[in-house]
């Protein structure tokens, strides 16, 4: 569906949007992630804004 890594990781942008319109990947199943709940909790927020932006 999406751009993986070699390490089966979700490539994402700076905003957690992937290569496909419309989805997003956030928290341990992306690239970079720290792996951490306030992390993920993080990413989720930034891809939430954004995803406001995309459906407005």
């Amino acid at each position: 569906l999406c751009d993986v890594n070699e390490q089966g990781e979700v490539v994402v942008d700076l905003r957690m949007k992937t290569s496909v319109p419309g989805l997003y990947a956030a928290g341990d199943v992306r690239i970079e992630a720290a792996k951490q709940v306030v992390c993920a909790a993080a990413d989720g927020a930034t891809a939430a804004v954004d995803i406001i932006e995309y459906l407005a």
